[in-house]
């Protein structure tokens, strides 16, 4: 997890800060895998993104469909955090000088994977993907 970066970046800069692409690229055991964004970023080796005008029916178009799915279930992610630990989309509270945001936010993802990890069958985004999480020992211990 990269962060905490103040919300007004633009996604673009996030990435480039993060230097993730520079880790994929250059880690061997990654080599065929690529993450999936916003056409914002820019299609590059190791970053798909949709494609543009695609035609309707067309097999771009169903990628284009089924990627945007996936996408969501990001969102869900955020979401679960947020309904586990309220505190965390509090905005009048979470302000930069008056309490550590991005440490609070750091731990909630910390202990809302733990929390998934404890579930049988994880979470939403867990029975989507059809993907049992690890268990509690194997997650803390990586």
């Amino acid at each position: 997890m990269y962060g905490p970066v103040e919300g007004r970046r633009h996604d673009c800069t996030v990435l480039s800060m993060s230097r993730i692409m520079n880790t994929i690229q250059g880690n061997t055991s990654l080599k065929h895998y690529c993450l999936y964004g916003d056409p914002a970023y820019g299609c590059q080796p190791c970053l798909a993104c949709p494609f543009p005008n695609a035609a309707p029916g067309s097999l771009q178009a169903t990628f284009n469909s089924s990627m945007s799915a996936v996408r969501e279930s990001v969102e869900w992610s955020f979401h679960i955090v947020k309904s586990l630990w309220s505190h965390v989309s509090f905005d009048k509270k979470m302000k930069v000088r008056n309490c550590p945001v991005g440490m609070l936010w750091l731990v909630a993802t910390l202990l809302t994977n733990c929390h998934t990890c404890l579930k049988p069958h994880g979470n939403q985004v867990s029975l989507y993907f059809s993907l049992l999480p690890p268990t509690l020992d194997e997650y803390l211990s990586e």
